[in-house]
């Protein structure tokens, strides 16, 4: 379905653009947006002044509660609809072991693939983490390489994944070197 209401919500991390469809089912997070706080809007193009929010949208204040408590370590259930992203069965269970990493926590694409029945299958975890639709509430960031921190899509890239992790407390990071 289409990305038709965004919101958009303050965090410690940077401003959070929250994309629904037409449903009120979460489709798309974009962190550190250039978009402004407050901004909400129906359609793809321009603002639809007026317009009522799909149902089931979180109001802006209760996605925002909800970012102060996941940046806080709190785990607390996300506060509208969301569904992990129709695929291949194989990235349905990676999703699914991500969305299960708690906050803190860490685990290899490697181990994330066996975890999945698929050992041997760590780049294809990349290749999932990468594509990932809703980062945070499915935290990718949390799935780091073997010998480093990996890859993180986004405007700061890796730089933004070892700012989460480090806010979250995560324990045995390796030391970034330079821009990676």
């Amino acid at each position: 379905m289409a990305r038709v209401y965004l919101v958009v919500a303050p965090s410690v991390m940077g401003r959070v653009c929250f994309a629904f469809d037409s449903t009120g089912c979460l489709a798309t997070v974009e962190l550190c947006t250039r978009r402004k706080v407050g901004e909400a809007w129906q359609g793809s193009a321009k603002a639809n002044k007026g317009q009522l929010r799909p149902p089931k949208v979180p109001r802006a204040s209760a996605l925002e509660k909800w970012l102060k408590k996941y940046f806080q370590g709190v785990t607390s259930p996300f506060p509208g609809d969301w569904s992990i992203p129709k695929s291949t069965p194989f990235r349905e269970r990676v999703y699914q072991t991500v969305a299960a990493i708690p906050s803190g926590k860490t685990m290899t694409y490697g181990e994330v693939a066996t975890a999945c029945g698929s050992p041997g299958a760590a780049r294809a975890v990349g290749s999932a983490m990468a594509q990932n639709p809703i980062p945070v509430v499915i935290p990718c960031h949390r799935v780091l390489a073997a010998n480093g921190l990996g890859g993180f899509t986004g405007r700061r890239g890796v730089a933004l994944k070892a700012d989460l992790l480090a806010l979250e407390g995560a324990k045995g990071l390796p030391q970034r070197k330079g821009k990676q």
